[in-house]
Parts: structure tokens; sequence; C-alpha cells
């Protein structure tokens, strides 16, 4: 009876210590366009990206991966929280498109503040697609004759 007791109590520690440690831990709850119908955008436009968090981020490391590379992409923004803020933007301007769109990966990697328990960090990306114009490029076509 007390070996049962033991282990029943064991497992009843062990899920208090784990619901404890991923309470505390930092989470992507959404990441993506500040306008939810802008998914895609035309070769020189400005996309403006926003990430949501659980709780007050340290940093945020805005990528964007394009055809052809691999991981994460490129870093081109980095985002320093002020103990308070539990949302990050984010804005870059793409010149390169294709009239068939080309795809770009955005993703915000963020790391909890310094003063959270659980230091662990999290991702989210969204896919955005960015459009040249046909007109443009009969245009480039046409002059460069």
């Amino acid at each position: 009876m007390f070996a049962r007791f033991g282990t029943l109590l064991i497992i009843a520690i062990s899920a208090v210590l784990v619901f404890s440690v991923t309470a505390d831990a930092i989470n992507v709850d959404s990441v993506g366009p500040e306008s939810s119908y802008d998914n895609y955008i035309w070769t020189g436009s400005t996309q403006y990206s926003r990430a949501e968090f659980n709780e007050p981020f340290g940093t945020v490391y805005w990528y964007v991966r394009g055809p052809g590379e691999t991981g994460f992409g490129t870093l081109v923004y980095t985002d320093y929280g002020d103990g308070t803020s539990k949302s990050s933007q984010f804005k870059h301007t793409f010149n390169s498109g294709t009239t068939s769109g080309k795809e770009y990966e955005i993703t915000a990697y963020v790391y909890p503040h310094s003063d959270a328990a659980d230091q662990s960090v999290d991702w989210d990306s969204y896919t955005l697609t960015v459009w040249t114009p046909p007109e443009e490029v009969i245009t480039h076509q046409t002059n460069s004759q």
C-alpha cells in the first residue's frame, strides 16, 4: 500500500513540476501580417508583420527566408523588449518578386525576458507571396529592345 501511495505521490509531483515549467515558457501566440488580408504584396511594397506572445519578451529576431535560402533565412531586424510588451512589429520592403509569385517565409524567433523563470525560446512563421505586376514586366521588356 505504501509503495502504491509513493508511486502516486511521485507522479503527482512530476505533473506539477512539468506544468509549472511549461506554464512559464514564452510562446508565440500568433505571427502574421499586420492586416489579415495581406499574405501577398507587390514588388517594391513594404510588408508590416506582427507577433503576439503569452508574456513579455526579451528579444525577437525577425528573419526573412527567400527561395534557395536555408534555415530561418536572413536576420533582418532585432526587437528588444521593454519588460512589459507582449507584441513585436516588423516591416520590410520586398524588391524582388515574379509574375507567378515569389514566396518568402517570415519568422519571429523570440527569447523570454531575462527575469523569466524558463529561458526556453519559441518561434513561428508565415508565408508571404511577392508578385511583380505583368505591366512592369512588359514595359521593361519593351524598353530593353
